[in-house]
């Protein structure tokens, strides 16, 4: 299913850097994701955190403490990273209140597995204080520890005519369908051999999804839940549509949007908002939605780890959500202030991915094949001729070569655009 990989090693993380920078100006930094992407190990792992006093908040007396006096566990004016630090909002008024006596560059680094920015309270108490650094499954790039920036970063920073960096752009083997199988979590993915992919993840369905996720949602049918949870994994990959959501798992459209809200926050689904520009209208407005994983999708769909996709219905969808859990994790990494979009227009001309930075941007339409037809270029060449911000229109596919379409537009290996 993948390459051999020394799993005795600990991969760098394309975030640490930010994290670096973050800490030299800001008194708190939050770095969140999904459970099990990595943060602990991290925080905890990475040279250039070593020296930090170190609390993580699943320790039942640690969280105590948290929660009856939170000042005092903050006392003194050393480093201090707090693992899952959302467990405890009195905490983050402790936090502010400590920033606010002394704002020492670097002093808090939390992490935490729901989505600081969707929980108001923790977002209002630390505004102006903090910045907020995501961490998501790991990237093609982070698993076969590649030098330098990936081929997407370098495209969308401009600072090379893109025909040259793809003519310059070093071959390597494509993603296969045991990849996208895989996912990103790193005990999934770091052990392809050893057949941790169905215990794991059921698991993480039994630990996260039917029991945390369903406190924090306030659910009451936990059967309706998990259908809900299943439909999603389902329609990764398709423009939302919320009534039809509710209409599959038999429940209601306000019902629907507040458990999609759940799932954002815990880090395991995102919408994809509509591109538009002066030029390039917001016809269709419907956002597009993506499990976090395609891992999990695979397992919550029902496929087993060694399935054969040759002719799945899925293969296409799956394929799509591996490609944006890739880039989502690399613009996190690299750029995070661009946007990661889509494009549907009023004619029925449709792109998967559109990548908006405040200086350009990038179309990219993936396909899990070695061809390409004319059929996969309409909306790349509408997007590319009504936007003149527009770098070039990308078919990512499973060839082997760098090919020319048209003007401004290329089909390119996934496994060289991922890096």
């Amino acid at each position: 299913m993948h390459s051999v990989i020394n799993y005795n090693m600990i991969l760098k993380r394309d975030i640490s850097a930010n994290v670096q920078q973050a800490l030299r100006v800001m008194p708190v930094v939050v770095v969140s994701g999904p459970r099990q992407s990595g943060k602990s190990t991290l925080l905890q792992n990475d040279p250039a955190l070593a020296g930090r006093r170190y609390y993580t908040l699943d320790d039942p007396v640690l969280l105590s403490r948290a929660l009856r006096e939170p000042d005092l566990l903050l006392e003194g004016d050393e480093p201090l990273t707090i693992d899952e630090a959302q467990r405890a909002p009195k905490l983050l008024l402790a936090i502010k209140r400590a920033v606010d006596r002394n704002r020492i560059p670097g002093r808090f680094l939390l992490s935490g597995s729901a989505n600081f920015l969707l929980l108001r309270r923790i977002a209002e108490s630390l505004a102006g204080r903090v910045v907020y650094l995501r961490l998501g499954p790991m990237s093609r790039h982070e698993l076969k520890g590649a030098p330098g920036e990936p081929l997407l970063i370098q495209l969308l920073r401009g600072e090379a005519e893109v025909e040259k960096l793809l003519v310059s752009a070093q071959p390597s083997a494509n993603p296969s369908p045991g990849d996208w199988l895989a996912g990103g979590f790193p005990t999934v993915c770091l052990n392809p051999l050893q057949g941790v992919w169905r215990p794991w993840f059921t698991g993480y369905q039994q630990t996260y999804l039917e029991r945390d996720l369903r406190d924090l949602a306030h659910v009451a049918d936990l059967g309706l839940f998990e259908q809900f949870i299943q439909i999603m994994a389902l329609r990764s990959a398709q423009v939302l549509n919320l009534h039809d959501i509710a209409r599959d798992c038999g429940s209601n459209a306000t019902t629907v949007s507040r458990w999609l809200r759940i799932l954002e926050t815990g880090f395991l689904g995102q919408r994809l908002p509509p591109y538009f520009s002066n030029r390039v209208k917001r016809l269709v407005k419907a956002p597009k939605w993506y499990l976090t994983d395609s891992g999990l999708m695979s397992f919550l769909a029902g496929l087993e780890p060694d399935a054969s996709l040759d002719a799945h219905p899925l293969r296409g969808p799956l394929f799509e959500t591996y490609m944006m859990q890739n880039m989502a994790s690399m613009l996190d990494a690299y750029l995070p202030e661009a946007r990661l979009l889509h494009y549907r227009s009023h004619t029925g001309h449709e792109v998967d991915f559109v990548v908006e930075t405040p200086r350009a941007v990038l179309a990219i339409e993936v396909k899990a094949s070695t061809e390409v037809d004319a059929r996969d270029l309409k909306g790349l060449s509408a997007l590319v001729s009504a936007e003149p911000r527009c770098l070039a229109g990308l078919v990512a596919y499973h060839g082997s070569v760098v090919r020319t379409l048209g003007p401004k537009m290329w089909a390119v290996p996934t496994g060289m655009l991922l890096g």
